[in-house]
This record gives structure tokens, sequence and C-alpha cells, in this order.
């Protein structure tokens, strides 16, 4: 009797361990399914983001890098001496430059020639002096984009700004208007910006 109960305790031992064994089985062979499919998403996913492709850096390294290879292009400059007199249509040339990022922008005759392609802003800020006024424009290839006027009230500002598109080599200046004012009051006051908003 003794050895019959012992016989069927290890039967069913047995039949217990190899059900247990083939559910185990089961589930790791529906784990390894899961793996592989995820496995297939992630390299589908991995083809679609060149940052990750172009990028051997982890974590946040990759938004600087992808940051890095993107153009950019800045400028800023402002005018130290007073401008008395200026001619009609004369070129209000910034001297004086703060930011220059991805090139461009010549302080000798006062432009800004595109270096990349896209839209672009710029900011322009004038002041006159005393009882003079002055204006100006804002203008690419000759072109008006926008005019401003610093009044004949003692040391008015004026100011205007655009937001525009431009090809590879187009020229932006600030120019005189015609013969409105005769005087352009520096120390660093008057200032000309611009900055690449989205390259082609």
């Amino acid at each position: 009797m003794l050895n019959f109960s012992l016989c069927l305790t290890i039967l069913l031992l047995v039949t217990v361990s190899i059900a247990f064994g083939r559910s185990n089985e089961d589930r790791l062979s529906k784990l390894e399914a899961q793996l592989e499919k995820v496995t297939t998403e992630l390299k589908e996913i991995k083809t679609q983001c060149p940052w990750y492709l172009n990028s051997s850096y982890t974590g946040e390294g990759k938004f600087y890098e992808t940051r890095a290879t993107t153009p950019f292009v800045a400028f800023a400059a402002t005018i130290y001496r007073d401008m008395t007199p200026i001619a009609s249509n004369e070129v209000i040339i910034f001297d004086n430059v703060i930011t220059q990022v991805g090139g461009g922008y010549d302080p000798f005759i006062g432009r800004f020639q595109t270096p990349v392609a896209g839209y672009y802003h710029f900011v322009v800020t004038i002041l006159s002096y005393q009882t003079h006024y002055i204006e100006i424009e804002l203008v690419r290839d000759g072109t008006l984009l926008c005019r401003a006027r610093a009044s004949q009230t003692y040391n008015g500002m004026g100011a205007c700004s655009s937001n525009v598109y431009l090809r590879v080599g187009s020229d932006v200046w600030v120019r005189h208007k015609s013969s409105s004012g005769d005087y352009v009051h520096g120390q660093y006051f008057p200032s000309f910006t611009g900055h690449l908003i989205k390259a082609d």
C-alpha cells in the first residue's frame, strides 16, 4: 500500500512538472516572439531618425549634435560715431560688430550678404540728435522692406523690423531715405541685427 501511494505521488509530481514545464516553455516562446517584434520595430524607428544615425552620443548629446549641424547665421552691429551730414540714399554703416555667426555681415560696407538661403528676421534702430531728425530704410537688393523715423525731439528713436526670404548672395542694408534728415546720433544707440529663422 505504501509503495502504491509513493508511486502515485511520484506520478503526480512528474505530471505536474511536465505541465508546468510546458507552460513555462510556452511563456518563454511568447516572450521571445514579443522581444523579436519590439527589436524589429526599434530598428524601423532608428532608420526614420536621422539624428540617431548621425550621432555617436546618447541621451541629450543627440539633441545638441542635431542643433550643431543645423546652419546658424546671426549678426548684430551698432554705430559709435555720429553721422552728419548724410547724402541722399547713403548707406548707413553699422561698423561696431557685436555678434557675427555664420558670416554674412561686412562692417566696412554695412551690408549683409546671405550665406544660407532661407527666412531671416532683421531689426534696425536709429537715433536722432537734438533738433535734427532722420529717416532710414531697410532694403533687400535695393527693394524696400521697412522704414524708420527718429523725430526731431531730443534724441528721438525709430525702429523697423522685417521677416523676409533670402536667396544665397542677396544683399540687405540700411540707407538714408532720400534727403529726409541729416543726423544719426551714434554712441552705440543705433543697431542693425539679423538672424536666420529657417534654412531651406
